[in-house]
């Protein structure tokens, strides 16, 4: 019957249907049970510093750059350099600085560390792979020692905002992880200090690093941790405050960086700061399986609503049928003797109509 098959088709359908809408069903339940989802973004904006223009009463004016070439100069003292937020960065903001042209990635350079002064066991010998920054000219034992430890990044940097002449509070602790932190430990005490020297380069000893924070004292401290992970080209200096005006961002407007800028090991390269705001939006487990459930759902309802009501049709039909057969059945058992009556012949009807042509005259007479 046709319209058998076209409902049987219409079954497997509905049938394939709700095999695909349990299997979303069960998306979306792995989906509620499932953590949350994150969607991070990232913007920055930088600010190149190189050209920093001198404050000093003595050389006023000048490019920092220009000074420190001149043979006694060691600084510049304070230099100012302006610029514009145009558009607000929103999130977390972390401030990095980045050294262009300076180049970690020497294997010898990369060496020169004694990862057992790292890990806070400081003994007088440092391990040779210090030299030539293992002894001072005294012969005493320099203490962090090696090339990476003795160039550190060493300019200090301020941050106001030009409107309202505020200073944009940076804190140097709390931008590195504590996986970031393996391998770097201070012992429980500086009072073994005394018998090291500093890095001829430094102008505070280990221990003045952040004397306010004493977790990010000494070999723990973040900027000398980063400025260590020779992999880093952008090294983290501070972060916004997670309080306060700045805890969202940094908001658009005129800015200028206050800049200690220091002769740093005759490098002579473009000097950067960034700025980078990460912001973390958080899409709940159950919000996803719901954008996935509840269309299954339905879709689900219409499905089953239409393979049942085509079922019950598909039955209607099959009953209609077997009566049919079951008649035609009945009427051959009852005459089973009966023979088939015979299709009337031509001549037959030729008699039959020339009879009733001669009726009708007779009638007519």
């Amino acid at each position: 019957m046709a319209e058998e098959g076209q409902i049987m088709k219409k079954t497997i359908i509905h049938w394939f249907l709700i095999a695909v809408g349990l299997l979303f069903i069960l998306i979306g339940y792995c989906l509620m049970t499932s953590s949350d989802s994150e969607t991070t973004t990232t913007d920055e904006l930088v600010v190149d510093y190189t050209d920093c223009t001198s404050l000093d009463d003595t050389v006023r004016g000048k490019l920092c750059p220009k000074h420190l070439e001149e043979k006694d100069a060691t600084n510049c003292s304070v230099c100012v350099t302006s610029f514009t937020v145009t558009k607000p960065l929103i999130g977390k903001v972390i401030v990095y600085y980045e050294l262009t042209n300076f180049d970690q990635t020497s294997p010898d350079y990369i060496n020169s560390r004694d990862d057992n002064q790292l890990k806070g066991n400081w003994t007088e010998v440092p391990s040779e792979n210090c030299a030539p920054f293992r002894y001072d000219a005294a012969s005493k034992p320099i203490l962090p020692c090696g090339s990476i430890a003795n160039t550190m990044f060493n300019d200090d940097i301020n941050i106001t905002r030009s409107a309202k002449f505020t200073r944009v509070p940076i804190f140097a602790y709390g931008m590195l992880s504590d996986s970031d932190k393996i391998g770097f430990q201070n012992p429980e005490t500086f009072d073994s200090l005394i018998s090291f020297s500093r890095p001829a380069s430094w102008t505070k000893s280990l221990d003045e690093l952040d004397t306010t924070h004493p977790d990010n004292n000494g070999l723990q401290n973040e900027r000398f941790i980063a400025w260590m992970r020779t992999d880093w080209k952008r090294k983290p200096y501070g972060r916004f405050s997670n309080h306060g005006t700045y805890k969202n961002g940094l908001p658009a407007g005129n800015y200028s960086l206050s800049v200690n800028y220091k002769k740093y090991n005759h490098y002579k390269g473009p000097r950067k700061i960034i700025f980078v705001a990460t912001q973390t939006t958080v899409v709940p487990g159950p919000f996803v399986s719901g954008a996935v459930l509840v269309p299954i759902g339905w879709l689900l309802i219409i499905v089953v609503g239409a393979l049942v009501y085509g079922t019950r049709i598909l039955e209607a039909l099959h009953k209609k049928y077997d009566d049919i057969k079951a008649s035609r059945a009945n009427g051959a058992v009852a005459n089973p003797s009966q023979p088939k009556p015979s299709e009337p012949s031509a001549s037959r009807l030729l008699t039959t109509a020339r009879a009733t042509t001669d009726a009708n005259k007779d009638s007519a007479v």
